[in-house]
This record gives C-alpha cells, sequence and structure tokens, in this order.
C-alpha cells in the first residue's frame, strides 16, 4: 500500500512567511494612515460619535489595497509551486521576471 498523506514542501515556507508579513506591514501602516487622515479631516465630536465606524471603514480599505499590492507577489509564488524550475526563491526572482 502506498502512503497517500499529505507532503509538506519546507522550501516554500519561507516565501509565504515573506509574503504574509509583507502584507501584515502594508495593511497595518495604511490602517493607520487612512485612519489617521479621516481623523484630521474629521471634528473631534463627530470622531467619537463615529470611531468604530471610522476603524472598520479604515482597515476595510487597507485590507483591499494590501490584497492589491500583494498580487504580483502571490501570482509568482503560484508559478513556482506551478513550475518548479521556474525559481526557488523569490529574492532571486528579479532576474526571471526580466527575462519573461
Amino acid at each position: 500500500m502506498q502512503d497517500y498523506r499529505m507532503q509538506f514542501d519546507v522550501s516554500l515556507c519561507g516565501d509565504v512567511f515573506i509574503g504574509y508579513f509583507a502584507q501584515g506591514n502594508v495593511k497595518f501602516a495604511l490602517k493607520e494612515l487612512i485612519e489617521r487622515t479621516t481623523i484630521d479631516h474629521v471634528s473631534d465630536p463627530t470622531y467619537h460619535h463615529n470611531k468604530a465606524a471610522i476603524i472598520l471603514i479604515s482597515s476595510g480599505l487597507a485590507e483591499m489595497m494590501a490584497d492589491i499590492a500583494l498580487m504580483p507577489l502571490e501570482a509568482i509564488r503560484i508559478r513556482m509551486v506551478a513550475d518548479t524550475n521556474y525559481c526557488k526563491v523569490i529574492a532571486r526572482l528579479q532576474t526571471n521576471l526580466q527575462s519573461t
């Protein structure tokens, strides 16, 4: 009988963590930027009455913008999984991107 357990490719873990780290940083920075800009444009009583809405809207916008910013990296990661000869590490990808 063959062993059909799921195989885990450890070589791709670093690239996945780099992607999540980059997306998390972009999300947090954008959320803080959007929230601070909104607070600067509304008056103090308005902010306190709508604090939850401002935080939710800024978080949603930051999530959307971070996903858009991460799309090229995600496409590269998917291509790395599909074609193992494409590139082994995302950090060395610059030469492959320029040649295709």
